[in-house]
């Protein structure tokens, strides 16, 4: 689990599924797998803070985007507060990069660059496919107006 902090100073937490927590739980997570993944993790789900679980399938997009963009809004929200908010996939890399590309995108930074913070700031995040950067630039207005409810 690594601790990064975004382009605007909000801090958040972000892993693999399955990687063991080297800090407190948090208070607020989101979770970005397949409905697979999601059975299998929810047999031994233990968390007592309250989630989100997105229908992410791995390399792929979000299927419900605006629920996505949401639940990021939500995250970031929650994190400026100073909430412990904690961002996992299955591997820890392609969503949770994403994820993190997006947030920093919520924090100021255009697609392009939320792209290169990312990989610097959180090296095991790979943004691999043109279909995710094309969904966090199709996304970039929504994320940056968005105002949680």
């Amino acid at each position: 689990m690594a601790s990064v902090a975004l382009p605007d100073g909000v801090a958040v937490q972000a892993r693999a599924l399955g990687a063991a927590r080297h800090r407190q739980q948090p208070s607020f997570g989101v979770y970005l797998c397949g409905r697979r993944t999601r059975r299998r993790v929810a047999r031994g789900w233990t968390g007592t803070w309250r989630t989100i679980w997105l229908d992410w399938p791995p390399l792929g997009l979000p299927a419900d985007s605006s629920a996505t963009v949401a639940a990021l809004v939500e995250a970031h929200v929650r994190a400026a507060r100073g909430e412990q908010v904690e961002i996992a996939c299955t591997s820890g890399r392609s969503r949770t990069g994403t994820a993190l590309a997006a947030l920093a995108v919520r924090a100021g930074l255009d697609t392009d660059e939320a792209v290169a913070w990312v990989r610097a700031a959180y090296p095991p995040a790979r943004i691999v496919t043109r279909r995710q950067r094309r969904w966090l630039a199709e996304s970039a207005a929504e994320l940056r107006r968005a105002v949680p409810v």
